[in-house]
């Protein structure tokens, strides 16, 4: 897993490390970001995957197709995110 470095000086070309992350970490990631950049939402996990699924489901992509993309298990569990 990719991680950021500790120390970040702006002329690195590079600015991350590679690194284990555990699992609390990937599933707070998001939302911690989301309050560390000022956003006026907090995201989740969990918001970013139904709104991708929406977004595959109002476009010219299949119910099938979108969920080879957000792994859902059925074409009726990634329909009823989209209402």
């Amino acid at each position: 897993m990719v991680t950021s470095s500790k120390i970040f000086v702006e002329s690195d070309s590079v600015w991350y490390c590679n690194a284990l992350v555990g699992e609390k970490k990937l599933s707070t990631f998001l939302s911690c970001l989301s309050k560390a950049a000022g956003f006026s939402q907090i995201y989740t996990n969990y918001s970013i995957r139904a709104t991708g699924s929406s977004i595959l489901l109002t476009s010219m992509v299949g119910p099938s197709q979108a969920i080879a993309v957000t792994r859902h298990k059925s074409v009726q569990k990634c329909m009823s995110k989209r209402q």
